[in-house]
């Protein structure tokens, strides 16, 4: 592949439902940012099946699709910074990204954003449900072969155990990809943080980006776009009702490789420790 020009890469190291909407949108505010979010190809669907079904390896060289079209777009961008925000960044492309592209150029930034509204949120649109369908375009079941977390059909109770199941596996992956070889920057942010005037301010500063004269109203103008489909799912849940299921999850399997590190990651409160 012919060499790229020299910018800089900003990606984003989430689950769905994080807020890399937004952070496409507030980076993108910033002069010379070329910001979009789950930009083309979105590496899912297909591409993400075969990657569940049959791991990264077997498809490498046919996602590497991916570094084409970004190397394509930084061709003739006139832009400093590209940036692509996507959930599928860790599951479908990072490993593309690392083999394609210098590892001095690229900056991953690790959105997290509360979990319980993470999860109710991820609940109210049935991610892993019976109603929704497309969500096996995107996301891994816990107890598919290929999962870093895997769960056996038998100790699935419900729908929260398929959603904690897939946080840690997707924590996890992060932080496999955190300490691997490639030196890229990453940077830490919150979502309930970022969303705030001073938040974002310092998450631009930190990224040596100066933020715009209009970041008060990229911020306050911050709306869910999923809030339409939710009424239409009509699965209301409880903040309550999430953490009572989430105690659950971390009774039965918080001796496993890998929850109780989520859960610290996460702040939970676990057995009168306090994080």
């Amino acid at each position: 592949m012919t060499a790229i020009p020299a910018q800089r890469l900003i990606f984003s190291a989430n689950v769905g439902r994080s807020g890399s909407g937004y952070l496409a949108k507030l980076l993108g505010s910033v002069p010379g940012v070329d910001a979009g979010h789950e930009r083309l190809p979105a590496m899912v669907g297909a591409w993400a099946r075969r990657v569940f079904a049959n791991g990264l390896e077997e498809s490498f060289e046919a996602r590497r699709i991916k570094s084409c079209a970004i190397k394509a777009e930084l061709s003739i961008s006139e832009s400093h910074t590209y940036v692509d925000t996507s959930h599928m960044f860790v599951k479908t492309f990072a490993d593309v990204v690392a083999h394609d592209f210098p590892a001095e150029a690229i900056t991953v930034v690790s959105l997290r954003r509360n979990v319980i509204d993470l999860v109710g949120s991820f609940f109210e649109l049935d991610e892993f449900g019976p109603i929704r369908g497309p969500w096996h375009d995107f996301l891994q079941l816990p107890t598919s072969p290929s999962s870093r977390f895997r769960l056996d059909l038998d100790e699935v109770e419900s729908q929260f155990d398929l959603i904690f199941g897939y946080l840690v596996d997707q924590h996890i992956r992060v932080e496999e990809l955190r300490g691997s070889a490639a030196p890229w920057t990453w940077v830490d942010a919150q979502l309930e943080v970022i969303t705030t005037i001073d938040g974002a301010q310092e998450l631009l500063s930190t990224l040596g980006l100066v933020a715009p004269d209009d970041l008060q109203s990229i911020v306050e103008g911050r709306v869910n776009e999923k809030r339409s489909e939710k009424q239409l799912m009509q699965l209301a849940t409880s903040e309550d009702l999430v953490r009572q299921r989430l105690e659950g999850f971390l009774d039965r399997f918080w001796g496993r490789p890998g929850v109780a590190d989520f859960a610290y990651s996460q702040k939970l409160v676990r057995w009168g420790r306090e994080s």
